[in-house]
């Protein structure tokens, strides 16, 4: 049986004590920062462009101590990774232990931290079987979001996970393949409170085009599919976060390249406004293009719009970004 929400948030609580006692240096490397070891209990960092690291985290009264002296910010692990990604608590708390996940030695090895191995398990998975989405049900489910035209990257896929007493099941669903050869699903019908998951290592999804500069940037892959029932993506590189907590990792792949076209469909909440907001200002886009909603479409996705029969192209609209300048009096 799949665990429910109110399940993980018991576990994520259990585990958030034992996550400060845990080493956080495999979560700091991961973020990219530079940091130097000062002894086996304090490690200093750079968070800034500055010439000296001015902040620290201490093993101090059985726990890891955030403390940055140069902007006063303090607090554990979570609040360094929400400060670089620029992500909220709970994703920031997600990203840790998913961090810790890959690092399987370090926690097999910490004995003393079971509670951190049980939260482990939620992410303890992994993709066993990939085909094309042609069977019946799954055709039915993506009918029922008025997806018709099925995108090429998406796929049935079967997976396997760890529920909290380490016994490993069975998952299938419709969905992408990521990065770090995890998948992304959608379950075809609703498991508890459950209506989606991610198996292996949480990574964006990246489907380069060749010979193009266009880029359009995707929250989930459910608005992919509903974009792609009205527009043409033959040209179009397309990048799925599937997380707001993978913008880090958005951001990367927009320095490591330059995209002329860039057209961003978020979603409209306030977590999703602000994905988009830090993609255009964390990369200094001028120009680029988004969906436009409506003053009565709160919380609603680009695949919400689609089952209300909308044409997703239509709502696309270019904006330039100007940044408010420095005036001295």
């Amino acid at each position: 049986m799949l665990l429910t929400q109110e399940q993980i948030k018991a576990i994520y609580d259990e585990a958030k004590g034992q996550l400060h006692k845990a080493d956080p240096l495999p979560i700091l490397q991961a973020l990219n920062l530079n940091v130097i070891q000062v002894n086996p209990a304090s490690y200093k960092l750079t968070l800034r462009n500055e010439n000296h690291a001015s902040a620290f985290i201490s093993f101090k009264n059985n726990r890891w101590i955030f403390k940055d002296f140069g902007s006063g910010e303090n607090g554990t692990i979570e609040n360094i990774v929400m400060l670089v990604n620029r992500i909220n608590y709970k994703d920031a708390l997600t990203y840790c232990l998913s961090t810790l996940n890959q690092h399987e030695p370090i926690i097999q090895n910490s004995s003393t931290y079971p509670n951190l191995l049980q939260a482990t398990y939620v992410y303890k998975s992994k993709v066993i079987r990939v085909s094309e989405p042609l069977a019946p049900s799954i055709l039915t489910y993506l009918k029922s979001r008025n997806i018709i035209k099925v995108p090429p990257e998406f796929k049935a896929i079967e997976g396997v996970y760890y529920n909290k007493n380490n016994e490993p099941k069975k998952v299938f669903g419709v969905g992408i393949l990521n990065d770090s050869e995890g998948g992304d699903i959608h379950f075809l019908k609703q498991v508890g409170s459950l209506k989606t998951m991610n198996l292996g290592a949480k990574d964006i999804s990246f489907f380069k085009r060749e010979n193009t500069s266009k880029i359009a940037i995707f929250e989930s892959k459910m608005d992919y599919a509903a974009a792609y029932q009205s527009l043409d993506f033959i040209d179009v590189n397309v990048l799925v976060a599937n997380s707001t907590s993978n913008i880090h990792k958005v951001l990367k792949l927009l320095q490591e390249s330059s995209y002329n076209i860039i057209t961003i469909f978020q979603q409209n909440d306030p977590q999703g406004r602000n994905f988009a907001h830090e993609i255009v200002k964390q990369a200094n886009i001028k120009s680029f293009m988004y969906v436009q909603y409506n003053d009565d479409e709160e919380g609603l996705d680009v695949n919400d719009l689609l089952i209300k029969s909308t044409n997703i192209q239509e709502r696309v609209t270019s904006h330039v970004y100007r940044r408010k300048s420095q005036h001295k009096k």
